[in-house]
């Protein structure tokens, strides 16, 4: 490592994070009814199978590049993507036994994102300063409200 070397966090790449995006959206799209057509159902929304392709392709572009980013330098986008996956992941759980049904998600986001989301923040919180890992989080807080707005007031 050169002094111009940004230091590097520990634990999972963030790369991790596209990696097991695609398998969970693939997840989503292709088993049991699909996700657009059980939040639909649920949440009483019109959540198309088109909004979930373009939700989803902004969603792995912006992880992608917040990945790029984390490994270049930006540490505190690792806890950001951490965040993210461990609400989303968590979501998936509660809300298949919330509604006891097979939420599309539910599978790779127990067995990949809680452990990735978890083990990544818990890594991060030791590393980051406080005041940056809370912003990180927050920020990672803000993205998954984002998404889960557009998804439920879905026409």
């Amino acid at each position: 490592m050169t002094h111009a070397d940004p230091p590097r966090l520990r634990g999972p790449s963030p790369w991790w994070f596209p990696a097991t995006y695609l398998l969970h959206a693939t997840e989503e799209y292709c088993t049991g009814e699909t996700f657009p057509v059980w939040i639909s159902r649920l949440a009483n929304v019109h959540f198309t199978a088109a909004a979930f392709l373009w939700l989803n392709g902004i969603a792995m572009a912006a992880m992608l590049l917040a990945a790029g980013a984390a490994t270049r330098g930006v540490r505190w986008l690792a806890t950001t993507l951490a965040t993210v996956v461990t609400i989303n992941g968590a979501a998936h759980f509660v809300g298949s036994f919330a509604t006891w049904t097979w939420s599309p998600g539910v599978v790779t986001g127990s067995l990949l994102w809680l452990p990735l989301g978890v083990t990544t923040l818990v890594r991060t919180r030791r590393e980051l300063p406080s005041r940056t890992f809370a912003g990180a989080a927050a920020l990672g807080f803000a993205a998954h409200a984002i998404v889960s707005g557009v998804v439920l007031c879905t026409g």
